[in-house]
């Protein structure tokens, strides 16, 4: 392989940074999950399922608190990539990290203001989904220059490569969910909501955005995931070795327990 590695001595700084940014990823991508549920209690919500509201509150309390550690994690793990890996000025993943501090600012802010200040009003709960709307863009526009730091660098030889589920599904609608979210933020403040038909709008581009982030958070996982195992193979083959040990004790124990089964039987 002809990647050339940009490393110094504090080469466990730099695995432990990478693995920290497959994790993260893990974890956004359960967040995004648990927000389809979300889908479903507002269209509760709509047809006067009181108690949907409720739930969308603790639902959006659940994803804070495992979004906050999980964005850290990534932020940091791009600007070590952008370090060791592409420093320049112009690099994308330069643009990457500043779109994805922008997301982790606005997001935190506007979520603990919404989560106060719609706490003992049901009619505003439509409110947590249009927040997240106007969110999306910021994080899509960070995968998106991801998407192109990963092309970027794998002229390079790394193993990543460009992420398409970012640039195809995302750029357009998370535009279009940013404006109709605030749209929606908007006319709750001076009246009761956009309409049915709005709102069923605003829920079904919610719905979209979500599984389109799970996508393209996926393909960002299995490039990440790819390039963690090519730097532990160049920084620290004795962790890959680990690793494979411990993967070959699990599926030795897993093939033992499969014949005492056998056997039992």
């Amino acid at each position: 392989m002809a990647t050339s590695y940009n490393f110094d001595n504090d080469n466990m700084k730099f695995v432990k940074r990478i693995q920290q940014t497959k994790l993260s990823v893990q974890m956004l991508m359960i967040t995004t999950s648990i927000q389809l549920i979300s889908t479903v209690l507002t269209l509760l919500l709509l047809v006067g399922y009181e108690g949907a509201g409720v739930a969308i509150w603790f639902i959006e309390l659940i994803c804070l608190f495992i979004n906050i550690p999980a964005l850290f994690m990534l932020f940091f793990g791009i600007d070590e990539l952008r370090d060791k890996i592409d420093r320049r000025k112009k690099s994308p993943l330069r643009f990457a990290h500043i779109f994805i501090g922008i997301y982790i600012g606005y997001y935190i802010l506007t979520t603990v203001i919404s989560l106060i200040f719609i706490v003992g009003s049901e009619f505003y709960f439509s409110t947590l989904i249009a927040k997240d709307l106007t969110c999306f863009v910021f994080i899509s526009i960070g995968l998106i220059f991801i998407s192109l730091a990963f092309n970027k660098i794998s002229k390079d030889g790394y193993p990543t490569k460009l992420l398409l589920t970012p640039l195809i599904s995302l750029p357009i609608i998370a535009l279009f969910g940013f404006i109709i979210g605030w749209v929606e933020v908007f006319m709750n403040s001076i009246m009761y909501g956009g309409g049915d038909t709005f709102n069923i709008v605003l829920i079904f581009t919610f719905a979209y955005l979500v599984l389109a982030l799970n996508g393209s958070l996926l393909e960002l996982y299995s490039s990440v995931y790819k390039l963690h195992n090519e730097i532990l193979l160049n920084l620290a083959p004795e962790l890959l070795h680990k690793k494979e040990n411990k993967d070959k004790k699990r599926t030795s124990k897993k093939k033992e327990k499969a014949k005492k089964a056998v056997v039992g039987k």
